[in-house]
């Protein structure tokens, strides 16, 4: 059975192509252009040369990335996105978007949570003042 074969929904099909820990990374960096290797390296802190390499490999195999090399003294190599790569761009901004509210929202929250634990931890000191009061 292939990997194709297993998936059961769209959604798994497009996380199983840029999912993971170092392709939203990789694909954002390429969002405004053609990169080279190195670039990326150095844009993609903490990811090695064999893994970069390994997930610029399967994003060439799934037609996202496309890969182009200059037979130059010096080989030069470049990455961009495929013309169906490019599909991705208006999904790319808005997960980049969500992911700046989504941000915003839980910094909300858990302001609100550390008011309410405050607001908590001052009644618990008062209650227990005033039960030490009435003895």
């Amino acid at each position: 059975m292939s990997k194709q074969d297993e998936i059961h929904c769209h959604v798994e099909t497009a996380i199983a192509v840029v999912g993971g820990k170092w392709k939203p990374w990789i694909l954002w960096r390429l969002y405004d252009g053609v990169r080279r290797f190195g670039e990326l390296q150095h844009l993609t802190p903490g990811i090695t040369r064999k893994m970069l390499t390994q997930h610029l490999r399967e994003l060439e195999r799934d037609g996202i990335v496309g890969r182009k090399v200059y037979a130059e003294k010096v080989p030069r190599v470049e990455y961009s996105f495929t013309k169906h790569g490019e599909t991705l761009r208006p999904l790319l901004k808005e997960l980049c978007d969500w992911g700046s509210k989504h941000g915003k929202y839980v910094s909300a929250q858990n302001k609100r949570a550390d008011g309410s634990i405050a607001r908590s931890e001052e009644q618990e000191r008062g209650s227990r003042t005033v039960a030490a009061e009435s003895r």
